[in-house]
């Protein structure tokens, strides 16, 4: 990478390498700068390089706080985040190299409209609160929540992406007075005040979530003023009156993470989590089918990709410095108004409280509900005519982790890959109103009505979360995987945890070609439970004999989450 242009421009055919780093193919280029796929020469593993702008590297403090922020994101290691294996400067460049996922991002899953699951949705956002609830664990809060940062693997999970860059996008519109990126996620707090805290990121989450449910955005307007004066002041429309027939809870799960203060939002991304898995668990079809095919619409998008010739360019709206000044007034308003009225305003108001499928522990790191969504004869689906679709999908990407002491393949067997599976939206809103008036922001008197009483009949209350079940039923579900594996059955292990992806598939193959009498043994060390969500600690023993007639055994040690469906404990990683 010689040149700058070498690094910026999309037309070049051919680029230099970064470092170690072989530059394979260009994957596209956004506004903080441009993303390849390369090969690490060392290791021999796929990679995404991600090189950043260089105006971020000219500014020392810019520069301070990507260094800074990313070597925090880098210690994030969880199925539901795009891992950062390195970071670093090159002629000029800041650059990071992190997890390849073959897959889509969940923009583009909206774009191509196709009808998607319920369960599928869910599952989606399920994953992604599972990624933040590690993240806030360690006081690292995303700032950009959108489905554009939402990667779909080709098994159907997802990953959150960007953490410790999303920070850049908000400095570089302070200085130069340009926004980059969609607002259309923001929370009030970010738009008045630029405050940013784990709260955020669940307003987001919610956000995301309404478009998947509803189909549209939660605010959308003709101008950037307008679209931040809507989320400061006004709620999104129920979803149940744009998409009768949904669970009620859904309503009531969004309203609360999409509350106005921070403080009438959920806790926590885990307790949200749980609300999410205990709809999910009502629904009907099949949680974990024996096999799991590509997400047919991971499928589509990934086939697109492939014969298209030109890479998709990432949106990068730059509105001028005095949409700027609008905001500020905007917010001047609001906060004046806010303190005349108790803080009241534009908030959910009756909405119903919503009950939380177990007893939230916030340190706990909760995978979500991992389900396949393939069995086209129970599933519940919605009526989108434009939103995206999965019809099969299986837990949260895994990390890989070999076995200790496994041996160079040129003398012992190569051993298997300890992972588990993974758990695992943009419409063009209705047309946005056209009465909002820039004019009337500043000057409009505040509501000072008392709250009316109201008259109509109560909703009708939530039923009663079901208990929480039983950690004594993981137990079997961790020997089921140990039979699976001494079974040296690809579907046979497939079937105890569904997201085993190509290369954990064809290190377990390779580990049988070379090792026979495989037995294997596990057991829990401990646990740590919350609501339909576990976290365990495992420990036990590979024995085999190798090729060459030697018996080896080497002891394990890993974490692995699991989520109960309703009917037993499922593993969904394994790392």
């Amino acid at each position: 990478m010689a040149d700058a242009k070498h690094i910026l421009s999309m037309a070049d055919a051919k680029i230099s390498d970064i470092g170690k780093y072989r530059i394979i193919d260009l994957v596209g280029e956004g506004a903080m700068g441009v993303v390849y796929k390369a090969e690490d020469s060392v290791l021999g593993r796929t990679v995404a390089i991600k090189v950043m702008n260089d105006s971020i590297a000219r500014q020392e403090d810019l520069r301070k706080r990507f260094l800074h922020e990313a070597q925090a994101a880098a210690s994030l290691q969880h199925p539901n985040v795009v891992c950062i294996y390195d970071l670093g400067e090159q002629d000029g460049h800041l650059f990071i190299a992190m997890e390849f996922v073959d897959g889509v991002d969940l923009e583009r899953l909206i774009e191509l409209g196709e009808p998607m699951s319920l369960q599928a949705r869910l599952d989606i956002i399920i994953d992604v609160l599972t990624g933040l609830a590690f993240a806030h664990k360690r006081g690292i809060v995303h700032r950009d929540i959108k489905p554009a940062n939402i990667r779909i693997g080709e098994d159907g999970r997802a990953k959150i992406m960007d953490f410790g860059v999303a920070h850049l996008a908000s400095s570089s519109m302070t200085r130069t007075g340009s926004f980059l990126g969609t607002p259309s996620y923001m929370a009030p707090e970010q738009i008045t005040e630029g405050k940013t805290t784990p709260a955020t990121d669940i307003f987001a989450v919610g956000g995301v979530l309404y478009q998947l449910l509803a189909q549209m955005k939660p605010f959308d307007a003709p101008t950037l003023q307008n679209l931040f004066f809507k989320i400061i002041t006004e709620k999104p429309r129920p979803i149940s009156e744009l998409m009768p027939g949904l669970p009620p809870a859904l309503d009531r799960i969004v309203m609360k993470a999409m509350a106005k203060e921070p403080s009438g939002r959920y806790s926590s991304a885990i307790e949200m989590a749980n609300d999410l898995s205990t709809v999910r668990a009502k629904l009907s079809g099949p949680s974990y089918p024996a096999s799991v095919s590509l997400s047919a619409s991971v499928a589509t998008a990934l086939e697109q990709a492939r014969k298209s010739s030109q890479v998709r360019m990432r949106k990068n709206a730059l509105i001028g410095a005095g949409a700027l000044a609008a905001v500020a007034l905007i917010a001047a308003a609001w906060s004046l108004s806010t303190r005349s009225r108790s803080g009241e305003l534009g908030l959910t108001g009756g909405t119903a409280p919503i009950t939380s499928a177990a007893t939230e522990q916030p340190a706990a790191t909760v995978t979500p509900p991992s389900t396949a969504i393939t069995n086209a004869t129970s599933k519940q689906q919605l009526p989108a005519p434009t939103p995206p679709t999965r019809q099969g999908r299986s837990p949260t990407t895994p990390r890989d982790t070999r076995v200790a002491g496994t041996a160079k393949p040129t003398n012992k067997p190569a051993q298997p890959v300890v992972v588990a599976p993974n758990i695992p939206s943009r419409v063009e809103p209705s047309a946005p109103s056209a009465n909002a008036r820039q004019e009337t922001v500043v000057s409009a008197p505040p509501v000072t009505a008392p709250r009316p009483v109201v008259t109509a009949p109560a909703q009708e209350a939530p039923p009663p979360a079901p208990a929480s079940p039983s950690t004594a039923g993981i137990s079997p579900t961790v020997e089921a995987y140990a039979r699976a594996i001494e079974s040296r059955d690809i579907s046979a292990i497939r079937r105890v945890y569904p997201g085993l992806t190509s290369d954990q598939q064809r290190n377990f193959e390779q580990f049988f070609q070379s090792a026979r009498n495989i037995n294997v043994t596990f057991r829990v060390a401990n646990v740590e439970a919350s609501g339909y969500s576990a976290d365990a600690r495992l420990v036990g023993t590979y024995e085999y004999v190798t090729s060459a007639g030697k018996t080896e055994r080497q002891p394990v040690s890993f974490a692995a989450t699991l989520r109960h469906d309703g009917n037993a404990w499922r593993l969904v990683s394994v790392r």
